[in-house]
């Protein structure tokens, strides 16, 4: 089981990413075909439903035009 500290991290990633994508303006769709991960796990996993894997996230944050270490560190700093 992870820890709290691992639960947080995940969820604040997710945020900070879900923003992203939202500020440039994409939808589920496009996210999707950008970055070849399933649509409706991306839904599933911005509600927090299931857990994605960090090679779906390496692939949905290049789809964004950042590295996966860009979100990483600001999820570490919020809140």
């Amino acid at each position: 089981m992870p820890s709290k500290e691992a639960e947080s991290f995940l969820e604040e990633l997710i945020k900070v990413m879900l923003k992203e994508r939202q500020d440039k303006g994409l939808s589920h769709e496009a996210w999707s075909a950008a970055s070849g991960v399933d649509r409706a796990a991306i839904s599933r996993w911005e509600s927090q439903k299931r857990v994605p894997s960090i090679m779906a996230l390496y692939d949905l944050a290049a789809a964004l035009g950042s590295p996966l270490h860009v979100f990483c560190e600001k999820a570490e700093k919020r809140p």
